[in-house]
Protein backbone atom coordinates (compact mmCIF):
# COMPACT_ATOMS: atom_id res chain seq x y z
CA UNK A 1 0.00 0.00 0.00
CA UNK A 2 1.23 3.08 -0.78
CA UNK A 3 1.67 5.99 1.82
CA UNK A 4 -1.12 8.39 -0.87
CA UNK A 5 -3.13 5.12 -0.59
CA UNK A 6 -2.70 5.09 3.20
CA UNK A 7 -3.34 8.52 4.20
CA UNK A 8 -6.41 8.72 1.94
CA UNK A 9 -7.72 5.67 3.92
CA UNK A 10 -6.70 6.85 7.80
CA UNK A 11 -8.49 10.31 6.24
CA UNK A 12 -12.24 8.21 5.24
CA UNK A 13 -11.77 6.34 8.77
CA UNK A 14 -10.80 8.98 11.02
CA UNK A 15 -13.83 11.66 9.32
CA UNK A 16 -16.37 8.50 9.57
CA UNK A 17 -15.08 7.47 13.30
CA UNK A 18 -15.80 11.61 14.07
CA UNK A 19 -19.32 11.27 12.65
CA UNK A 20 -19.89 7.68 13.98
CA UNK A 21 -19.25 9.61 17.21
CA UNK A 22 -20.75 12.72 16.59
CA UNK A 23 -23.84 10.62 15.33
CA UNK A 24 -24.20 9.42 19.11
CA UNK A 25 -23.73 13.01 20.42
CA UNK A 26 -26.55 14.09 18.84
CA UNK A 27 -28.79 11.58 19.64
CA UNK A 28 -28.01 10.35 23.35
CA UNK A 29 -31.11 12.62 24.93
CA UNK A 30 -33.64 10.96 22.49
CA UNK A 31 -35.76 8.01 23.76
CA UNK A 32 -34.56 4.44 21.93
CA UNK A 33 -37.72 2.45 22.18
CA UNK A 34 -37.56 -1.17 21.04
CA UNK A 35 -37.82 -3.27 17.90
CA UNK A 36 -41.31 -3.34 18.25
CA UNK A 37 -42.01 0.15 19.52
CA UNK A 38 -39.52 2.35 17.25
CA UNK A 39 -38.65 5.83 19.25
CA UNK A 40 -36.67 8.70 17.37
CA UNK A 41 -33.36 7.66 19.12
CA UNK A 42 -33.87 3.95 17.53
CA UNK A 43 -32.28 4.40 14.46
CA UNK A 44 -29.63 7.09 15.09
CA UNK A 45 -28.01 5.17 17.86
CA UNK A 46 -27.68 2.35 15.91
CA UNK A 47 -26.13 4.18 12.78
CA UNK A 48 -23.91 6.00 14.70
CA UNK A 49 -22.51 2.43 16.82
CA UNK A 50 -21.99 0.97 13.43
CA UNK A 51 -20.30 4.02 12.26
CA UNK A 52 -18.30 3.98 15.12
CA UNK A 53 -17.47 0.39 15.21
CA UNK A 54 -16.83 -0.03 11.78
CA UNK A 55 -14.81 2.70 11.18
CA UNK A 56 -12.10 1.34 14.24
CA UNK A 57 -12.37 -1.88 12.26
CA UNK A 58 -11.34 0.16 9.78
CA UNK A 59 -8.19 1.95 11.47
CA UNK A 60 -7.21 -0.77 13.06
CA UNK A 61 -6.88 -3.02 10.27
CA UNK A 62 -4.82 -0.24 8.64
CA UNK A 63 -2.65 0.13 11.51
CA UNK A 64 -2.40 -3.57 11.92
CA UNK A 65 -1.28 -3.90 8.29
CA UNK A 66 1.36 -1.60 8.13
CA UNK A 67 2.86 -2.73 11.12
CA UNK A 68 2.86 -6.21 9.73
CA UNK A 69 4.55 -4.91 6.31
CA UNK A 70 6.98 -2.93 8.80
CA UNK A 71 8.10 -6.47 10.18
CA UNK A 72 8.04 -7.60 6.82
CA UNK A 73 10.58 -4.80 5.25
CA UNK A 74 13.20 -5.75 8.16
CA UNK A 75 13.64 -9.17 6.09
CA UNK A 76 15.74 -8.87 2.67
CA UNK A 77 13.22 -7.77 -0.01
CA UNK A 78 12.44 -10.78 -2.59
CA UNK A 79 13.80 -10.88 -5.61
CA UNK A 80 11.51 -8.94 -8.64
CA UNK A 81 11.27 -9.77 -12.33
CA UNK A 82 12.46 -7.70 -14.61
CA UNK A 83 11.89 -7.21 -18.74
CA UNK A 84 15.26 -9.09 -19.04
CA UNK A 85 15.22 -11.72 -16.65
CA UNK A 86 12.15 -14.56 -17.08
CA UNK A 87 10.16 -16.31 -14.35
CA UNK A 88 12.12 -19.53 -14.91
CA UNK A 89 15.09 -17.57 -13.16
CA UNK A 90 12.94 -17.19 -9.81
CA UNK A 91 12.78 -20.69 -7.90
CA UNK A 92 8.82 -21.36 -7.02
CA UNK A 93 8.82 -19.87 -3.58
CA UNK A 94 9.98 -16.50 -5.37
CA UNK A 95 7.26 -16.60 -8.43
CA UNK A 96 4.69 -16.95 -6.04
CA UNK A 97 5.63 -14.18 -3.79
CA UNK A 98 6.06 -11.86 -7.29
CA UNK A 99 2.94 -13.46 -8.53
CA UNK A 100 0.55 -12.71 -5.03
CA UNK A 101 2.12 -9.48 -4.51
CA UNK A 102 0.79 -8.26 -8.14
CA UNK A 103 -2.57 -9.76 -7.57
CA UNK A 104 -2.41 -7.73 -4.20
CA UNK A 105 -1.87 -4.37 -5.38
CA UNK A 106 -4.81 -2.28 -4.93
CA UNK A 107 -3.04 0.95 -5.20
CA UNK A 108 -4.89 2.11 -8.44
CA UNK A 109 -7.67 4.74 -8.27
CA UNK A 110 -10.54 4.42 -10.82
CA UNK A 111 -11.53 7.53 -11.92
CA UNK A 112 -13.92 6.08 -14.39
CA UNK A 113 -15.39 4.01 -11.68
CA UNK A 114 -15.84 6.91 -9.53
CA UNK A 115 -17.52 9.07 -11.84
CA UNK A 116 -20.37 6.32 -13.20
CA UNK A 117 -21.04 5.84 -9.54
CA UNK A 118 -21.30 9.35 -8.93
CA UNK A 119 -23.34 9.51 -11.95
CA UNK A 120 -25.78 6.91 -10.75
CA UNK A 121 -26.24 8.81 -7.33
CA UNK A 122 -27.30 11.85 -9.73
CA UNK A 123 -29.84 9.59 -12.00
CA UNK A 124 -31.12 9.01 -8.01
CA UNK A 125 -31.44 12.21 -7.24
CA UNK A 126 -33.84 13.18 -10.52
CA UNK A 127 -35.18 9.85 -10.66
CA UNK A 128 -36.49 10.42 -7.11
CA UNK A 129 -38.11 13.57 -7.86
CA UNK A 130 -39.82 12.31 -10.90
CA UNK A 131 -40.82 8.49 -10.05
CA UNK A 132 -40.66 8.42 -6.57
CA UNK A 133 -38.19 6.86 -3.80
CA UNK A 134 -39.15 2.93 -4.56
CA UNK A 135 -39.16 2.67 -8.41
CA UNK A 136 -35.86 5.18 -8.26
CA UNK A 137 -33.78 2.47 -6.02
CA UNK A 138 -34.79 -0.15 -8.30
CA UNK A 139 -33.42 1.32 -11.08
CA UNK A 140 -30.49 3.28 -10.15
CA UNK A 141 -29.40 -0.16 -7.65
CA UNK A 142 -29.73 -2.19 -10.92
CA UNK A 143 -27.72 0.18 -12.54
CA UNK A 144 -24.82 0.14 -9.68
CA UNK A 145 -24.69 -3.84 -9.93
CA UNK A 146 -24.34 -3.58 -13.38
CA UNK A 147 -21.22 -1.13 -13.16
CA UNK A 148 -20.01 -3.65 -10.50
CA UNK A 149 -19.95 -6.60 -13.10
CA UNK A 150 -23.26 -8.29 -12.39
CA UNK A 151 -25.00 -9.52 -15.67
CA UNK A 152 -28.69 -10.77 -16.77
CA UNK A 153 -30.99 -11.84 -14.55
CA UNK A 154 -28.95 -10.93 -11.04
CA UNK A 155 -29.05 -7.30 -11.87
CA UNK A 156 -32.96 -7.44 -12.31
CA UNK A 157 -33.46 -9.41 -9.07
CA UNK A 158 -31.11 -7.00 -7.45
CA UNK A 159 -32.99 -3.92 -8.20
CA UNK A 160 -36.69 -5.36 -7.62
CA UNK A 161 -35.48 -7.12 -4.10
CA UNK A 162 -34.15 -3.78 -3.08
CA UNK A 163 -36.70 -1.96 -3.83
CA UNK A 164 -38.77 -4.38 -2.56
CA UNK A 165 -37.10 -4.79 1.29
CA UNK A 166 -37.21 -0.99 1.69
CA UNK A 167 -40.12 -0.59 0.63
CA UNK A 168 -41.73 -3.43 3.02
CA UNK A 169 -39.65 -2.36 6.21
CA UNK A 170 -40.60 1.66 5.53
CA UNK A 171 -44.26 1.33 4.43
CA UNK A 172 -45.52 -1.77 5.85
CA UNK A 173 -43.50 -2.71 8.95
CA UNK A 174 -42.13 1.21 10.30
CA UNK A 175 -45.17 2.58 8.65
CA UNK A 176 -43.03 5.80 7.15
CA UNK A 177 -43.98 6.94 3.87
CA UNK A 178 -40.70 7.05 1.20
CA UNK A 179 -41.27 9.90 -1.04
CA UNK A 180 -43.52 9.70 -3.79
CA UNK A 181 -42.75 11.50 -7.71
CA UNK A 182 -44.28 13.59 -9.97
CA UNK A 183 -45.53 10.99 -12.23
CA UNK A 184 -45.73 7.82 -9.63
Amino acid sequence: MTPLVFRTRMITGTLTLILGLLTLWQSRGLPFGSISNLRPGFFPIIFGSLLTLLSLILLISLFWERFKNKNLEQTPPAKTVTSAESIDNLNAAEAVKAAEEAENDDDTFNLKGVAAMTGVFALFVVLTYLLGYTLASAVCVAAAGFLLGLRRWKILWLGIGTALVTWLVFEKWMGIPLPDGLWF
